[in-house]
């Protein structure tokens, strides 16, 4: 008997595992957005206009990675120049908002003043490609280079802040890190809110 209730317990934990495992790969990481951002750094620093069609082109495997891709905006006018979602392209990145967090104003303030080609992470919340939804945090690894702040975002399972936490509106600035892996990045807060955003960036 103990035999067969251990033999069902393996069983059930290689099962669970593997379905953990499966879904984690439908999912990309940290490592993987921020590696992505730093090609499209090279790439755009190359020729800026191929770098831009190539963002865009779905079938990419370069930028289009699990649910992992390029956005691009314009800073001088704020539009999107690329965008998995291509109804996106030549709208204001303004525009982007969950609930009272406008974190689309965020982001182009936050490249606007980064220095150029260092990468920055901004956090919000956002839906998965494809879903309606369900916004999770996100967190994107966005530069500057030349006119263009591109940028690619990771989905994270859980929120690092309570819902009642709330962190003040600083400048980017406050949020450079002087030591450690990530030396001289940004890390710009979000504000966490309650209602549900119906779109996905």
């Amino acid at each position: 008997m103990r035999k067969d209730l251990l033999a069902w317990a393996l069983a059930a934990f290689a099962l669970f595992g593997s379905i953990e495992s499966a879904a984690a790969e439908e999912f990309g990481t940290s490592a993987q957005a921020k590696a992505m951002i730093q090609q499209a750094i090279e790439v755009l620093r190359a020729n800026e206009g191929d770098a831009i069609k190539a963002f865009n082109d779905k079938n990419n495997n370069q930028f289009h990675v699990l649910d992992l891709y390029v956005f691009c905006i314009n800073l001088l006018d704020g539009k999107f120049t690329a965008q998995l979602d291509q109804t996106l392209v030549g709208t204001s990145a303004e525009d982007l908002r969950f609930g009272q967090d406008r974190y689309g104003n965020r982001l182009l303030s936050a490249l606007r003043q980064a220095p150029e080609g260092k990468i920055i992470s901004v956090a919000y919340n956002a839906l998965r490609p494809g879903t309606k939804s369900g916004a999770v945090p996100k967190v994107s690894f966005v530069a500057r280079v030349g006119k263009q702040g591109c940028g690619v975002g990771y989905y994270r399972q859980k929120l690092q802040l309570s819902q009642s936490d709330e962190l003040p509106h600083l400048k980017p600035s406050a949020f450079l890190s002087a030591t450690g892996p990530n030396a001289g990045e940004l890390s710009v807060p979000f504000r966490q809110v309650r209602t549900v955003d119906n779109s996905q960036h």
